[in-house]
């Protein structure tokens, strides 16, 4: 699936964050938690949720959350003031509220790999 809002694409088939064309590095856990806010944009997701479902059974604290929720801000062109991907509902968790287009993500093609020239010209030495 791929997310597009604002200038970013979102593609979960190709683990790949697009900003302005431009392809963006993150974290797994950043793009994870990017990823779940997407998926669960019409509705208010605690920070207990996240945990849950993204780090199940282990023990997490807070600022890992928020340093996640921080860079994946970042990522998108948002920050904790300009709140026009991810807001911040005080006392209630996260909801992302920019406006998604779903594109369904196209097939990954997988190509054989093309024979080496080096291959066919071998050099002996007598």
């Amino acid at each position: 699936m791929i997310y597009v809002f604002g200038e970013c694409e979102l593609d979960t088939d190709r683990y790949e964050l697009r900003l302005a064309g431009q392809l963006c590095k993150l974290e797994p856990k950043v793009f994870d938690v990017l990823v779940y806010l997407a998926e669960h944009r019409d509705q208010v997701v605690t920070r207990q949720e996240l945990l849950d479902n993204l780090w199940p059974d282990q023990f997490i604290t807070d600022a890992v959350l928020s340093y996640c929720i921080t860079n994946a801000r970042k990522a998108v062109g948002d920050s904790g003031r300009a709140q026009h991907v991810i807001k911040t509902l005080h006392g209630r968790g996260y909801r992302f509220v920019a406006a998604v287009e779903e594109l369904a993500a196209a097939p990954l093609r997988w190509q054989p790999p093309r024979p080496s020239k080096r291959l066919h010209q071998r050099r002996y030495r007598s």
